[in-house]
């Protein structure tokens, strides 16, 4: 015995769009921190990934200097599913890594920014740091949302999104 089913055809659902207008990137890039601040670096790495094709922050904390990124040039395995991206840098993302080369607060292991030192010695210490890291840089960007006229929350998913619409 045979039963007979009707499918209808599948409605695609429109998801809510997260990324943010090149408008709000620009205006965000244009904001002034103290140097020394929390506030400055998350700019800093805000400008950075998005600049950056939209890099993951997980894999932005990873970034080391000479074995990922020079001057002009980044090549990274992707933490998520290892996929090599090797593509040459954008000017702004390139003044980033000149700034952190300079910075007072820099990692003693050779990272680009100082997120991960040392101490940050097994994957389970370098994956609790870069959650609170990137708590805090989330909440840096609901900061910026504050500042700026932006009328969307503000994610470091959501940079990533915006670098690939506004492309």
């Amino acid at each position: 015995c045979f039963f007979r089913s009707k499918y209808k055809a599948y409605k695609r659902i429109r998801s809510k769009k997260r990324a943010i207008t090149y408008e709000y990137v620009r205006e965000i890039e244009s904001l002034n921190f103290d140097y020394h601040s929390r506030l400055f670096r998350s700019l800093q790495y805000f400008i950075f990934s998005y600049y950056s094709r939209g890099i993951n922050f997980t894999d932005l904390a990873k970034l080391k200097i000479g074995a990922n990124v020079n001057d002009r040039q980044i090549s990274y395995n992707r933490s998520k599913n290892k996929r090599l991206y090797d593509f040459e840098l954008h000017p702004k993302a390139q003044r980033v890594i000149k700034i952190f080369k300079d910075y007072p607060m820099k990692s003693d292991c050779g990272y680009v920014f100082p997120i991960l030192d040392s101490v940050h010695d097994t994957p389970r210490r370098i994956d609790s740091r870069i959650k609170s890291a990137l708590k805090d840089f989330n909440e840096d960007l609901a900061e910026f949302k504050k500042i700026t006229s932006c009328p969307k929350h503000i994610t470091s998913y959501v940079i990533r999104h915006a670098f690939a619409t506004n492309l």
